[in-house]
């Protein structure tokens, strides 16, 4: 069987890091089938070398805006002129399965939807990915509440939920020293490290009691956006919260090693589906804080995770994880193990491959 996998999203023009998002999954599936990847491709930029990947990488060149999407759908179009070669295609994110469906069994993954994000863009963005469903052979969705709108609307047949998968090679304590990483960030100031990576759905506010209350702890949030776009009020970390630190366009290898030094991922969250960040914070072993909501719990218990279920209870939930090292490392234990036994590609990528073989 050969298969082209399609995204809007491979290094370098990504918003994860080169191995923490969904895009992962094609080095998988290479292992199990003939694998071709098409992508697109900023206009007028240098075209990265792709010559370390295992399968063809085909580059569409396209305009640099996609406020309408446009983008996509020019990488889409692609796809349609492609399909034919191939037994099936499967677009990792759903716009792109819109023109090669009328031509080829395609399979599309979604990762969020209007219902479960609401928001302008998403909805324009539903609407497109409802005409790609209609015509899709089959929907893998990363989470159950994706799955249960999704069901409903197409059937439980066409509809499969496959977990979001993380790359338990690459996200692995102890493959860098992080000793002096974590004497440079806490010094002789602070004695935990609490991480947050991404914003969606944070809560700056409550951030800033926590560091008022806790002021020798270190806040360390890792984010693409600017500080204000950290919460809706678009409100600034005021300059004399000094155990607040952002940081913005970290490396991989660097971001691997600031969760290997932190003693504590946070992240509180108003939605979810995907968990891109949580999946690593797990896979590195750490204790993670956050709310038990539909999304997070199809990763996460609470043998793996301190589990908050409405607001008024986190912040007497962050105090007995700090209180309570021991069980921090045994949740921390238990997330990895969690992460390889069910969330590593491999697993994904198996999962995957019964989908390609119902359809192609």
């Amino acid at each position: 069987m050969n298969a082209l996998l399609v995204t809007h999203h491979w290094p370098p023009f990504t918003h994860h890091s080169p191995s923490g998002g969904y895009q992962r999954l094609a080095y998988y599936m290479a292992q199990l089938c003939d694998v071709d990847v098409l992508m697109w491709h900023k206009r007028n930029v240098a075209m990265p070398d792709d010559g370390d990947s295992p399968f063809p990488v085909h580059r569409v060149i396209t305009p640099s805006s996609d406020m309408f999407l446009e983008r996509r759908l020019m990488l889409s179009w692609h796809a349609r002129r492609m399909a034919p070669s191939f037994n099936l295609v499967h677009a990792l994110y759903p716009v792109p399965a819109l023109f090669p469906s009328r031509v080829c069994p395609t399979v599309a993954t979604v990762h969020v939807l209007p219902g479960i994000k609401p928001g302008l863009w998403t909805k324009y963005h539903g609407v497109i990915q409802t005409m790609a469903f209609k015509r899709t052979s089959h929907i893998i969705v990363v989470s159950t509440n994706l799955y249960d709108v999704l069901a409903d609307r197409y059937g439980s047949k066409k509809v499969t939920y496959i977990p979001h998968g993380i790359d338990i090679h690459v996200f692995k304590p102890g493959r860098f020293d992080t000793a002096a990483l974590r004497h440079r960030l806490l010094r002789d100031r602070f004695r935990l490290l609490v991480l947050q990576v991404g914003a969606h759905g944070s809560d700056i506010q409550f951030l800033m009691q926590l560091a008022k209350r806790y002021q020798d702890i270190l806040f360390l949030i890792i984010n693409s956006a600017r500080p204000h776009r950290l919460s809706n009020e678009r409100q600034d970390i005021p300059s004399d919260y000094p155990n607040i630190k952002w940081m913005r366009d970290v490396s991989e290898k660097d971001m691997i090693s600031i969760y290997d030094a932190s003693d504590i991922f946070f992240r509180p969250l108003k939605f979810a589906t995907a968990n891109n960040s949580i999946l690593e914070a797990m896979a590195m072993s750490k204790p993670i804080i956050t709310h038990a909501i539909p999304g997070v719990t199809d990763y996460l218990d609470d043998a793996t995770a301190f589990l908050v279920k409405e607001n008024k209870d986190l912040m007497s939930q962050f105090q007995y994880a700090v209180e309570h090292p021991d069980e921090r490392e045994e949740k921390g234990r238990c997330a990895r193990g969690r992460a390889e036994e069910e969330f590593a590609w491999e697993h994904v990528a198996q999962r995957t491959m019964k989908v390609y073989e119902q359809i192609g």
